[in-house]
């Protein structure tokens, strides 16, 4: 097993795609400035991005398709 230690970024939903896409890696993790909690943004399937945050110990899934990445 791998083990990392990372220092999250406090960053856009946008940011965050951009970050992904600049690394070319298939997750980024980073504190969302929308809501202050820690985030990973995936790449998906079919140029689709998902979007995973914690909220009281449960984990939430959102798809953000390409064409919408430009709202964050």
């Amino acid at each position: 097993m791998r083990e990392k230690n990372l220092v999250a970024e406090r960053l856009s939903r946008q940011q965050a795609i951009d970050a992904l896409e600049l690394l070319d890696h298939d997750s980024y993790l980073f504190i969302d400035k929308e809501t202050n909690k820690p985030a990973v943004m995936y790449r998906r399937r079919g140029y689709s991005y998902g979007l995973t945050m914690m909220e009281n110990g449960k984990a939430y899934l959102h798809q953000i398709k390409r064409t919408e990445s430009a709202k964050y």
